[in-house]
Parts: structure tokens; sequence; C-alpha cells
């Protein structure tokens, strides 16, 4: 998933509201999510998030609450999605 964050004034900012919207989403989905990409800009990023399920249904109502959590809760923008069931 990428995203955007338009708030995030520094690394320092954005890092913080990362670890934030990171640990509410491991406690309240259950789910791991981890920054992948441009760890160096501090006004976007591309995150994993991983939850497991025998049911594909399952996996994407659960994503689709994640992303969904993270823009209304965080006000960051995601620009790009990408699902992919192993």
């Amino acid at each position: 998933m990428e995203i955007l964050l338009p708030e995030a004034r520094s690394l320092k900012d954005k890092r913080s509201k990362l670890n934030n919207m990171k640990n509410r989403v491991r406690k309240q989905f259950n789910a791991a999510i981890a920054e992948l990409r441009h760890f160096n800009e501090f006004s976007r990023t591309v995150l994993g998030v991983v939850t497991i399920n025998n049911e594909r249904k399952i996996v994407d109502q659960l994503l689709g609450q994640i992303e969904r959590f993270i823009e209304f809760q965080f006000g960051i923008i995601v620009v790009n999605r990408k699902v992919e069931i192993i």
C-alpha cells in the first residue's frame, strides 16, 4: 500500500506518525505491518500489511477495513493498493 503523509514535516514526524499507526493496526486488526520503501522521504512510504486466513473473502474484507482505518483515523492518503494472495 503506497501512502502519502501530507502533514509530516520531517522524517522524525513521519516515523512518529507511522509508529503510532502501525501499533494501532497491529492491536485492532491483529495484522503485521511494516514500512517497505521510501525510508528517507518524509511525505510518502510503502507499507506491507500481512494477515492470515484460509478464506480469501475474509482477507480481502480485513485489508479493506485496515485501509479505511488508516485513511480516516490518521488523515493518510492511500494512493495505490496491491493485494497478493499466496
